[in-house]
């Protein structure tokens, strides 16, 4: 394959996992459709990079998952989610014209069955926990490997929350240091059983 040159992409960064999808594509290796099955999970992606899109859109019909819809802001979410129902939304917290946060927490009052996954580029340390409480039922970033990214699909699918182990060490510490500064030692908390 000829060289790639990220620059001309209006991207700040691509991940490694586009690259690498992007290089089999152009090595002529092809990308065939999963069989059909009564059991799919439909799935909206929602991202104002349309390469992510095409990307992610081809990698989970790998995964016996239906892109039923794709959206680059509030209003086109808003409208995929009443013409297609998915089980998932997997977000971007950057879109056009839209706050992600605000989106996500319209998402969980609206439709409170509907699980969500945010892919973002925004730093996780500082995003994650917001996500998660704004009502996602995961969080990953842009820079993980694809088979990460597959996994927390399927966790969130599962019904499973899904962060990084770096985040979650994150909330942990955060929480025990409430603890101890509102009640003293966390043990304190636990009844005499």
């Amino acid at each position: 394959m000829g060289g790639l040159t990220v620059g001309y992409f209006p991207y700040r960064r691509l991940s490694r996992s586009l690259l690498y999808i992007m290089r089999l594509r152009g090595s002529g290796s092809h990308y065939m459709p999963s069989k059909s099955s009564n059991d799919c999970k439909r799935v909206l992606l929602v991202d104002d990079h349309p390469l992510t899109r095409q990307v992610l859109k081809e990698t989970l019909s790998r995964e016996n998952l239906a892109v039923c819809g794709e959206a680059e802001d509030r209003a086109g979410t808003l409208a995929a989610i009443e013409a297609s129902r998915p089980d998932l939304a997997i977000m971007e917290l950057r879109l056009k014209n839209s706050d992600g946060i605000g989106l996500l927490q319209d998402l969980h009052d609206r439709h409170p069955k509907m699980l969500t996954l945010v892919l973002s580029s925004h730093d996780e340390s500082q995003y994650a926990e917001r996500a998660i409480r704004a009502g996602a039922s995961g969080y990953i970033s842009k820079r993980e490997p694809l088979a990460k990214i597959l996994e927390a699909v399927r966790k969130v699918l599962a019904g499973g929350t899904y962060w990084s182990e770096k985040v979650a060490a994150q909330v942990a510490t955060k929480a025990t240091r409430s603890l101890r500064g509102a009640n003293g030692s966390p043990v304190d908390l636990l009844s005499e059983r």
